[in-house]
């Protein structure tokens, strides 16, 4: 009886230290799947559809380029208008026909991380930022989601209002973020992935406040690769060369 008790203990230690290290270890374990393999250069078009109580108010279209970890651009609509954004790490840039008219400090969105940036970073970085969501990494638990399996960061059990992760258990990549707040509940859904090179590209992103549709991004004509010309982003070069040209 005291072996089996001594043993029974045991398991319940292993258990408990297993399920306090489960969200921090799934991190790790993503983060150690795509360090040095995620693609650098990044090239797609999107389509962005806004929506308001349901129904579509505005569509969007743009051709993207990003430089992983903290260079990129978006051309707005067609590319011979010349209404594009140039972001750097601190800075954003914003041309209106072929112009610059303004520029100011970079914004930062605080969810870009989990589209692959966080892979160009230290792994502190990474839980620094998914704790900055206000994800409790102490909580944990698996799941389903859209039939597949998956790890949840953030919450304990289906229904729990906490800000949580959910994270595809084969892949590897994020396809759900639940955000809450006081009168608010915001929800990201990250769909359809594609293989791209040794990572992925979410093809389908949505967006939704308080159960409601916000908006849709669609994206396509995925590259990874693409050469770029030096002045690319330069902004006294600007308009004079672009790839989807």
């Amino acid at each position: 009886m005291k072996i089996f008790l001594l043993a029974l203990a045991a398991i319940m230690i292993t258990g408990t230290c297993f399920s306090q290290a489960s969200a921090t270890g799934v991190l790790q374990k993503m983060y150690s799947a795509y360090k040095g393999k995620w693609y650098k250069v990044l090239t797609y078009q999107d389509v962005i559809e806004r929506y308001h109580h349901d129904s579509l108010t505005r569509v969007d279209s743009a051709y993207c380029t990003t430089v992983f970890p903290d260079l990129s651009r978006v051309d707005y609509g067609s590319i011979a208008r010349g209404n594009a954004e140039i972001a750097r790490s601190d800075s954003s840039f914003s041309f209106r026909r072929g112009k610059l008219f303004r520029s100011r400090k970079a914004e930062g969105d605080p969810v870009a991380f989990l589209d692959g940036v966080a892979y160009f970073n230290p792994f502190d970085t990474l839980t620094s930022q998914v704790q900055a969501l206000g994800i409790n990494l102490q909580k944990f638990y698996q799941t389903t989601w859209q039939g597949a399996p998956v790890y949840v960061i953030g919450a304990s059990s289906d229904g729990e209002k906490a800000n949580q992760l959910w994270i595809d258990k084969q892949k590897l990549v994020p396809v759900r973020l639940l955000l809450y707040s006081d009168n608010q509940n915001d929800e990201y859904r990250f769909d359809n992935y594609i293989p791209l090179g040794k990572a992925w590209k979410a093809t389908t992103t949505y967006s939704y406040g308080n159960g409601e549709l916000l908006f849709k991004e669609t994206v396509f004509n995925c590259k990874v690769g693409t050469p770029l010309k030096e002045g690319f982003f330069n902004l006294r070069q600007f308009g004079e060369w672009h790839w989807a040209n």
